[in-house]
């Protein structure tokens, strides 16, 4: 960035979007003076009652015309109404270079055919002090004052002040949806500040008046699933409901309400969306970085509204660029507050083992393919990941149109390596390049569900609903490099019981047999509800608090996960070892365990390494977790003399072999992932040797995971393995400073 965040932040925005821009502005590099269109000049009343949308299209054709970067301003305390726009859009920007909207704090007050944002191909765009909602609403909310099982109905006393809305049914237009309402109600993890965070579904027929109930509407709406309908459970006089409007709710339309794509640098800053008929934001396809600070996606603040938008509040899909929230709120959502993930791909047709064609499964929102791009197989078969390979060629082909439906091209590449794919066709594909890679949520609110299938760094969020980490037949990658650090976690929207679930997806009726899930660390949290770990292996739960006499942990099928130092409910929460025939519960929390291939370990806590062996005997993974005071010396006969000696006990025909990762003859790779717990700025540093002679050092960066690979000279067979742990940048660490290794894997040809 060429402007300072810290420095955005000190000036404040009204400064830094002065007529004569400063030499730099947000990430925007300002050569020259930016020029500054005003509202005012180009005849927006602001008044939230006559339309603006031509006077602001003249806005833009203005701003469009220069060649110097733009200033959009608009002034406070207005409220502009956009009832026309370009392509349905009242902002439609693309190819646009050093822009900026500063909103001036002032509401956008858009007609329910609209949406408020397109931004596509553009670079150095940021958005600012603004607040989006739509006029009519495609919602009306109220209070359930009556239900008949029978008949299928309930019947909604409207919020004073509210209009009636549109009677009727499902419209079957403009890109409608499933057609659906929403009843919420309090549940057991309620706050003072947030009542209604349970949720239940109701998919409406029709919506039609009743008789009035004193001096408040009534609406009578019929659902079109009586049998999905908990009628048994419906509290009348406290259950409220969100009803969709017909023609307005659940309709794709032009789009997202911000639909940002392939971009590179955006920022959004003090932003909120009080209403959307889909999605909120539509993140996809972005490079460089993207920024949402202050960016909110809520109910209307002061109002009784439950809803904020219909659908998602970020759809984050197929993105390069290093991706991070700060201090958002995340409320009234009626699908997930975030979605962050890939569309999957699968293979159509293998001409040889590395040559294939590949075809997204969703044909819209196509994930990017380069050259040198790292894809993962997963074959639905065996249920299991079948290696990674890059790409070394590619041809796109532009499928034919099948007649209004989008059809993905077809992606003809060619690999350095074959997948580990007997049958290659029908196999799921991701890009490790295009996943999120870089994703972070610091200081945030969420009380709707979460889907994290890509790599996230969550810190400091308050999560009032199920947080999922999976994968499934349209979005991966199948989640994996994730911590979890100083968060609240609640159950609430999304599953009634379970904060967390970490869980692999079941692809026709397969799951897995081993785990496929890799590398979480949860530390520091406070979480009220169930937690699941299914599938996975490398998961690390340290410092957490318990607070749910009720909850239990449901571990299945795992490979290794270490319990360390977390409360429950006052007490310690002791240490498992978890094989066949362990121990119900521990500290009276339930602990649901099956192992069928491998046993798993709740491993206590160690001063060098443990290690948990797969099953099959044919892969080994070592976890090695310590304190580094700076150094540890475990063993004096390595080079260095301070590091560890990690023998590998297997024999020559044992040795493991994997197929995304072909050492080269005569040598053998070592790789490992690796974690450094915050609580110093000194990164640490690793070095890998062995006897035949020293094969390299990493970089070890704090707070994130990383994977590394290290070429070791000779055949090393049942030797030992030097792996050394030091500060970066000098001969100490400051403070007790504690690495995380782990999915330690020897690999030889």
């Amino acid at each position: 960035m060429h402007y300072s965040r810290r420095q955005f932040i000190q000036t404040g925005v009204a400064a830094a979007l002065a007529t004569t821009a400063p030499a730099s502005l947000g990430s925007v590099s300002v050569r020259e003076s930016a020029r500054v269109f005003k509202a005012r000049d180009f005849g927006l009343a602001g008044d939230g009652i006559r339309d603006d949308g031509d006077a602001l299209q003249r806005m833009l054709k203005a701003a469009r015309s220069t060649s110097v970067p733009v200033i959009l301003k608009f002034e406070a305390g207005h409220c502009y109404y956009i009832a026309t726009g370009e392509k349905r859009y009242a902002f439609w920007l693309d190819g646009v270079r050093n822009w900026t909207i500063d909103g001036g704090g002032s509401i956008f007050l858009i007609d329910g055919a609209l949406r408020f944002l397109s931004l596509t191909n553009s670079r150095q765009v940021r958005i600012a002090r603004l607040k989006v909602d739509y006029s009519p609403l495609p919602f009306v909310d109220g209070l359930v004052v009556a239900k008949d099982a029978a008949a299928g109905t309930v019947d909604v006393s409207i919020d004073e002040g509210v209009k009636l809305p549109q009677l009727g049914g499902p419209s079957h237009s403009d890109g409608e949806q499933a057609f659906f309402g929403m009843f919420r109600y309090p549940g057991p993890y309620s706050t003072p500040d947030h009542v209604y965070l349970t949720v239940d579904y109701f998919f409406v027929q029709g919506v039609h008046q009743a008789a009035p109930v004193g001096s408040g509407q009534v609406v009578r709406v019929l659902t079109s699933k009586p049998s999905a309908v908990p009628f048994d459970r419906i509290v009348t006089g406290l259950w409220r409901m969100s009803i969709p409007v017909p023609g307005l709710a659940h309709c794709l339309g032009p789009g997202h309400t911000c639909h940002v794509e392939n971009n590179r640098d955006v920022h959004f800053e003090n932003v909120d969306i009080w209403s959307a008929p889909w999605f909120a934001f539509g993140i996809i396809g972005n490079t460089g970085e993207l920024t949402f600070r202050h960016t909110h996606v809520r109910p209307k603040p002061g109002t009784t509204r439950l809803t904020s938008s219909w659908r998602d509040g970020f759809h984050v899909k197929n993105n390069r660029a290093s991706l991070l929230w700060e201090d958002c709120i995340v409320q009234g959502t009626n699908d997930d507050a975030f979605n962050i993930s890939e569309h999957t791909s699968s293979v159509v047709h293998a001409a040889t083992a590395t040559d294939l064609t590949i075809r997204q499964i969703f044909p819209l929102g196509i994930a990017a393919m380069q050259v040198g791009d790292r894809l993962v197989a997963y074959d639905k078969r065996k249920a299991r990941t079948a290696g990674s390979a890059r790409i070394k060629a590619i041809a796109v082909e532009q499928a034919a149109v099948d007649g209004s439906n989008p059809v993905a091209p077809l992606f003809h590449v060619s690999l350095d390596r074959p997948f580990a794919l007997a049958q290659p066709e029908g196999a799921l594909i991701w890009n490790d390049n295009d996943s999120n890679p870089n994703t972070v949520l610091r200081r945030c609110r969420i009380d709707e569900s979460c889907r994290f299938r890509s790599a996230v760094t969550l810190e400091q969020c308050e999560i009032n609903a199920l947080s999922w980490f999976t994968g499934e037949l349209y979005e991966t990658p199948i989640s994996g490099d994730v911590v979890v650090r100083d968060c609240t976690l609640r159950t609430g929207y999304g599953n009634p019981r379970i904060a967390v679930a970490i869980d692999a997806p079941v692809f026709d009726g397969k799951a897995p047999e081993q785990p496929v899930l890799r590398n979480y660390l949860f530390a520091g949290n406070k979480i009220w509800g169930d937690v699941v770990l299914h599938d996975c292996e490398m998961v690390a739960f340290e410092d957490n608090t318990f607070f749910d006499h009720n909850a239990h942990l449901d571990i299945r099928n795992v490979a290794s996960v270490l319990m360390r130092d977390n409360i429950r409910c006052g007490q310690a929460l002791s240490s498992l070892s978890c094989f066949p025939g362990a121990p119900a519960s521990v500290n009276g929390v339930r602990v649901a365990i099956t192992s069928p291939g491998a046993p798993c370990s709740l491993m206590k806590p160690f001063a060098a390494w443990r290690a948990a062996k797969s099953g099959g005997g044919n892969l080994l993974y070592h976890a090695i977790e310590e304190d580094i005071r700076p150094i540890y010396r475990v063993d004096a006969g390595c080079p260095n003399g301070d590091c560890y000696e990690v023998r590998l006990p297997v024999t020559e025909a044992g040795l493991p072999i994997i197929l995304e990762e072909f050492a080269e003859p005569g040598y053998s790779v070592l790789t490992l992932s690796a974690y450094v717990y915050p609580g110093t700025s000194a990164a640490c540093k690793v070095t890998v040797s062995t006897p035949h002679g020293g094969a390299g050092e990493a970089i070890l960066p704090v707070g994130v995971w990383r994977s590394h690979r290290f070429k070791l000279p000779g055949a090393t067979v049942g030797g030992p393995i030097w792996i050394a742990l030091a500060a970066a940048h000098s001969l100490t660490i400051p403070g007790r400073q504690r690495v995380l290794l782990s999915d330690v894997k020897l690999l030889r040809r």
